[in-house]
């Protein structure tokens, strides 16, 4: 009742923003809370919208929780020219012409002829040397483990997509169970201490999908992340 109450009021609510418990209830009641995925950047984000509202007024109010309004600047005042400085005539003073000078012929002089000159060869510069060529970037570590986990579990990869580069990646999977083969929405993450926020945004990404969930990462679980999956939470977390 209280997620119910809180996205009637508020109309938009940011899934990061919320409570483990105010998630898991949101996704309960599909039929008032209605998902959505926004990408900022290289990430993506979970928002849940009441399901009344219209397009408009979503983007209008998912831009304001993310800071994203434009604020209007007010024009700037036109440039004040100065005003024109009046010139004061100079007064014309007339030119005395210059006395003229009679010119006496010189005798012309021998030429001088140069001596020649000797060109010196300059010697030649070293070529520098050759930078080395920069080496392509190794791949992601996290993807390579991830890839070979799959290969070794005989999990079939469908799809693939870069979350945040080099650090957060996520599969479409076929998995082989004891009812045959299954298809999962996977998340590989790069973390030391994965939280309840890691789990929950990927539990909304497979329920968007219809598809459960397998979470892989080298790092631990957070105390509230393992008491989330305690509680049922439809993921399977899987330590590489």
């Amino acid at each position: 009742r209280e997620a119910y109450d809180l996205l009637k009021e508020r109309r938009v609510l940011k899934d990061r923003a919320l409570t483990p418990v105010i998630r898991v209830a949101l996704r309960e009641i599909n039929d008032f809370a209605k998902p959505l995925e926004v990408t900022i950047g290289e990430s993506k984000q979970i928002f849940w919208k009441w399901y009344l509202l219209g397009k408009e007024e979503t983007e209008s109010l998912i831009k304001e929780a993310l800071g994203l309004s434009k604020k209007v600047e007010a024009p700037a005042p036109p440039p004040q020219h100065p005003a024109p400085k009046e010139k004061i005539p100079e007064k014309i003073v007339p030119e005395k012409p210059a006395p003229i000078q009679q010119k006496i012929p010189e005798k012309p002089k021998e030429a001088i002829k140069p001596e020649p000159v000797q060109e010196k060869l300059a010697p030649a510069k070293p070529k520098p040397a050759a930078k080395p060529k920069k080496q392509p970037a190794k791949a992601s570590t996290l993807l390579n483990d991830t890839l070979n986990f799959f290969e070794k579990s005989g999990i079939e990869v469908l799809e693939q997509g870069v979350l945040k580069k080099n650090s957060e990646f996520e599969f479409v999977i076929k998995m082989p169970t004891p009812v045959g083969e299954v298809k999962y929405y996977c998340v590989a993450k790069s973390k030391k201490r994965c939280s309840d926020s890691d789990l929950s945004a990927a539990f909304a990404q497979g329920d968007m999908r219809k598809l459960p969930v397998l979470f892989i990462s080298p790092g631990e679980l957070t105390k509230k992340a393992a008491a989330l999956l305690e509680k049922g939470l439809n993921i399977t977390y899987k330590k590489i």
